[in-house]
């Protein structure tokens, strides 16, 4: 089964972008292959890759799936949704291979995308930005657990509503400095997050979560968090790059060997707090990364200090005669 695009045709012309399987069937047995990626190019660039969609019968309910490749290309050439007066669309299971990035279409109203199921290899992309709703991997009616073998982006007004419990586990390549999870919006239902072994996340300035708590959703401010657990596994790296800092209440922390948390300042209400040796919770200067993702120093400034308490040194003029 294959929706790929064709070759560019000329010195400097891009390749096709991918096309369009859509079946929809009572019964869909299939074993083959499915290839989706865009046409290549001598010197211009990839195309983008197509879809293939199939809808059947399952229990007596419409199943859903989507397959998206992107053959290990660059993000560029993302798939958006963006069907005409369709601002909610729903995948009982998503196939997120090869680097492929999936957000929906910029409207002026709010978008839902409901996913059930992501099927992923760590390598691929999923979006919410600004008045987008995800759903990933989440349920009304039981404790689930979201594994989304993906990177995941929430831009400023943007949210995703995860299970009660969420592992972080993409690559991190395509998000800035390599972080599995970037977060700048709403993080909803969420109340466990495990940072998985080896793998970043970063909290901008407008991250928060919103759980439901005796019928009532809790939305908390800009810049907070209120959670059950935040677990960093071995290697782990949670970064607040901002001056808010990093202010959560949470019932338990653990951080194991060779966690960190960096920020420039902290304000943690914790009930537990577990730390192995060789983790670490840091507002030093000279453990922030570099230019690309240092909390609010830029790159010629590595290594200044917070300037909570007390003044940094003063520098040295030199003049020129």
């Amino acid at each position: 089964m294959s929706a790929t695009g064709g070759r560019s045709g000329g010195k400097n012309s891009g390749g096709g972008a991918g096309g369009r399987v859509a079946i929809y069937s009572s019964v869909f047995f299939y074993k083959g292959s499915i290839v989706v990626f865009g046409g290549s190019a001598t010197q211009g660039h990839f195309g983008g890759p197509g879809t293939v969609f199939v809808q059947e019968i399952r229990d007596k309910r419409p199943f859903s799936q989507l397959w998206l490749d992107n053959l290990n290309r660059d993000y560029v050439n993302e798939i958006v949704l963006d069907e005409v007066n369709k601002t909610v669309y729903e995948f009982s299971a998503l196939h997120l291979l090869r680097k492929a990035s999936l957000r929906l279409a910029l409207k002026n109203v709010k978008s839902t995308l409901k996913i059930l199921k992501l099927f992923g290899d760590r390598t691929g992309l999923l979006k919410a930005l600004a008045k987008h709703v995800v759903f990933l991997e989440t349920s009304d009616t039981e404790h689930k657990v979201s594994k989304p073998s993906s990177n995941l982006l929430i831009e400023k007004n943007g949210e995703m509503v995860f299970g009660a419990s969420i592992y972080v586990v993409g690559d991190g390549k395509p998000l800035q400095g390599v972080s599995s999870l970037v977060s700048d919006g709403r993080m909803t239902h969420v109340t466990n997050i495990y940072i998985s072994k080896g793998t970043k996340v970063r909290f901008l300035r407008h991250a928060h979560t919103a759980a439901w708590y005796n019928g009532s959703l809790v939305v908390a401010e800009p810049g907070m968090f209120m959670l059950s657990l935040l677990e960093i596994q071995d290697g782990g790296q949670l970064l607040f790059p901002h001056s808010l800092g990093m202010h959560c209440t949470v019932g338990l922390i653990i951080l194991k060997y060779g966690a960190t948390v960096i920020a420039d300042n902290h304000n943690v209400s914790v009930t537990s707090l577990v730390m192995e040796a060789g983790s670490r919770i840091t507002a030093s200067g000279d453990v922030r990364p570099t230019q690309d993702g240092g909390p609010v120093l830029p790159g010629s400034c590595r290594g200044s200090g917070g300037s909570h308490g007390s003044r940094g040194g003063k520098g040295t003029i030199l003049l020129m005669i």
